[in-house]
Parts: structure tokens; sequence; C-alpha cells
């Protein structure tokens, strides 16, 4: 699936809630599944995400719960 968004969907798994791209990366990092030296991992993330559901719409494993809020299906 590629490494940002197998990141989103273990952290996603793991807390059971909606998150912005920035709060899976920040948990990411303190848990040590992502090591980004690029300075803006969140808006990767956020891309990844969102091209993700455009592209695979309702057969994405993610979705928008509201703006900038992303959850698995």
């Amino acid at each position: 699936m590629g490494h940002f968004l197998d990141i989103a969907q273990k952290i996603l798994e793991e807390t059971k809630e909606p998150l912005s791209a920035k709060e899976i990366v920040e948990i990411a990092k303190a848990r040590g599944r992502l090591l980004s030296k690029g300075k803006a991992p969140d808006e990767i993330m956020k891309s990844k995400l969102s091209t993700n559901i455009l592209n695979k719409k309702d057969s994405s494993l993610f979705m928008r719960t509201d703006k900038g809020k992303f959850a698995l299906r």
C-alpha cells in the first residue's frame, strides 16, 4: 500500500478514532514508526491519504470524517 499509508492504517487501528494527518504523524514518530527527515511529513501523509481516498473511493481503507480528519472504514 505504501509506507505512509501502512503507518496511517496501523495508527488509526490502534487509536480507534479519527485523526488529522498531523496527529497520525506525531503518534507514529512518538512510537518510533516514522523516521522522516523531510520538512513536512504531515503534508505528505495528508496528500497520500487524500489521493488514496480520491482514487479508490469506497474501496479505500480510509475515509474523511470531517475537514482534515481521517479514519478507517
